[in-house]
């Protein structure tokens, strides 16, 4: 189990919760009402929430399911172990002409997973493999 520290950044900042427990999940909520065009760029909805996360980890904020069979599109980002910002959800519509998202909603999911650190060497050849460098549709559509 690890624990994540979080702090409101302001006073009807919603925790995040699973659905369900042991879901990979944590829903973010907005904190306001917004609505969404298909003819807009993608807008940053807050969370009003900033997080400590553990030494050795990170996050993705990601998509809900259900959102997306409205066309609403969460644009993946990245939390660092040592980001103390608030957390925003970046996020735009595809498809339909709009999207209202209502205060209180749940808007996007945080995925919480350790990091490795690596060391990169610069080589002059990589190892064959019977794939070798056949990319996107190399096992068929």
């Amino acid at each position: 189990m690890v624990t994540i520290h979080w702090k409101r950044l302001d006073p009807t900042a919603h925790a995040p919760t699973q659905g369900h427990a042991g879901d990979a999940g944590w829903d973010l909520y907005a904190l306001q009402a917004v609505v969404l065009r298909a003819d807009e760029p993608p807008q940053k909805i807050p969370t009003w929430l900033a997080l400590q996360l553990p030494p050795g980890y990170a996050a993705w904020v990601v998509g809900r399911s259900g959102l997306t069979l409205l066309g609403f599109t969460v644009h993946t980002g990245l939390v660092d172990p040592h980001y103390r910002g608030e957390i925003g959800v970046m996020a735009s519509v595809t498809g339909m002409a709009e999207v209202q998202i209502d205060a209180g909603s749940r808007i996007a999911q945080l995925v919480l997973f350790p990091v490795t650190d690596a060391r990169w060497v610069s080589v002059e050849a990589l190892e064959e493999t019977t794939r070798g460098a056949a990319g996107f549709g190399s096992t068929g559509l």
